[in-house]
């Protein structure tokens, strides 16, 4: 009987170690998440400083367009899906350039030019 007992506490000794490396393993998995690229924000604001004739030529042509008074622009991005409602608007000085950036929504993601 005493071999018994002994064999017993082996087995759970070895369940515990067991249970142990599983948990181990699952929070190595969890706790690095895969390399998704850029952020939105990311591609965003990586124009600022960028000339309106080169965003155009990668996003495509805005859908709105307004005039400020110191003579620069808002060009204004809107898309919508089933799964996604954006707009993204630039702010473009007197002469062209972006100064600033700005985006609301869900789902957003970079227009494929035309």
């Amino acid at each position: 009987m005493r071999e018994s007992n002994q064999t017993a506490r082996r087995f759970r000794g070895f369940r515990v170690a067991v249970g142990a490396v599983g948990i181990a393993a699952a929070l190595a998995c969890a706790s690095t998440p895969p390399d998704s690229g850029p952020t939105y924000q990311d591609e965003v604001s990586r124009w600022q400083g960028e000339k309106e004739a080169e965003l155009v030529t990668s996003w495509g042509m805005p859908q709105k367009t307004h005039v400020l008074a110191d003579g620069g622009r808002i060009i204004e991005y809107r898309s919508e899906g089933e799964e996604e409602k954006c707009t993204t608007r630039f702010t473009l000085d007197s002469k062209g350039r972006i100064v600033s950036s700005w985006y609301s929504g869900v789902g957003c993601t970079v227009p494929k030019s035309s």
